[in-house]
């Protein structure tokens, strides 16, 4: 039994189910492998969660991608992930039964990764009644929470699949790579994003712990993650003291619930907490007096 969960997020609700699976460690040197581990523990760090309660139609997979775009009412990047699905697990038992639904309302997920009716783009106002009816704020009860209960189950279904694992984290990279700003570029320079190793010849492990930390934050806020490694940059382009700086920045940002707090319940402390957890890098990075990623930080920057 698949157990959804009524959830309020300001005028929005809708359902939650939680992930079954938990996105395992990274035993790889590629830095956007390990940026994509780093990242899905704070967004959807098991499998299979999704939510629809928040304005956003539905979302899922390890971006927690949206069907709709709440302040525009286009198209999310939900679509495109579900068509990455479609083209390399096209026989994942709970992609098919999630794929036959939309065919049987009409639509379908075009090779461009939107959702059409035909030819036209379905509209967000159509995808978020159906979906999480009505309007995004589904009630706890009758037949609008059966219909946004189906839709949740059918994606956790597709999205829990292990069939679907791979290609999930495959898209994930690939939406890092393809989103690349030219901020981002100016630190990456011309180095290839998708065989970027650390090591020699590759990032150092601070500057791989840097930029995985700025990635798990981009994902949730792109401007003022990039905000964070502008000011970086002007301090330092590469090397120890931009990673001890890039990290400060952004355990600092006064943004939503970004900055480093005592409670330890901070995006900050949160990103901390899952780095020093999972041995991807030296315990001394997050303990002791020269630690770059503290428990807290301090505050003169470095």
């Amino acid at each position: 039994m698949i157990d959804v969960k009524h959830r309020v997020y300001k005028e929005w609700s809708g359902c939650l189910i939680h992930g079954t699976a938990p996105v395992p460690v990274s035993t790889s040197d590629l830095h956007l492998e390990r940026a994509y581990y780093l990242l899905s523990q704070l967004e959807a760090p098991k499998y299979g969660t999704v939510q629809s309660y928040d304005g956003a139609g539905i979302s899922g997979g390890p971006l927690h991608s949206i069907a709709v775009l709440p302040k525009t009412m286009g198209q999310g990047e939900l679509w495109r992930l579900l068509r990455w699905l479609l083209r390399t697990t096209p026989e994942a038992p709970g992609l098919k039964q999630l794929n036959a639904a939309l065919t049987a309302q009409g639509w379908r997920v075009a090779d461009d990764g939107t959702l059409r009716a035909g030819t036209a783009l379905v509209s967000g106002a159509d995808i978020r009644n159906e979906i999480a009816p009505p309007n995004g704020k589904v009630p706890k009860a009758g037949p609008d929470w059966e219909q946004a209960k189906r839709w949740a189950i059918l994606l956790h279904t597709a999205l829990s699949d292990p069939a679907t694992f791979a290609g999930q984290k495959d898209y994930a990279i690939e939406y890092l790579v393809r989103t690349k700003k030219a901020t981002e570029a100016q630190f990456y320079g011309t180095r290839d994003l998708m065989t970027l190793r650390v090591g020699a010849g590759g990032l150092s492990p601070i500057e791989d712990l840097a930029m995985c930390v700025y990635h798990s934050h981009s994902v949730n806020a792109p401007g003022p993650a990039s905000d964070c490694l502008t000011a970086t940059l002007k301090i330092a382009p590469s090397g120890d003291r931009f990673a001890r700086r890039l990290i400060w920045e952004l355990g600092k940002k006064r943004f939503g619930h970004w900055q480093d707090n005592t409670e330890g319940n901070s995006r900050y402390d949160r990103t901390q907490q899952a780095a020093k957890r999972c041995g991807l890098w030296p315990s001394e990075f997050f303990e002791g007096p020269n630690a770059c990623m503290p428990k807290n930080l301090g505050g003169t920057a470095p």
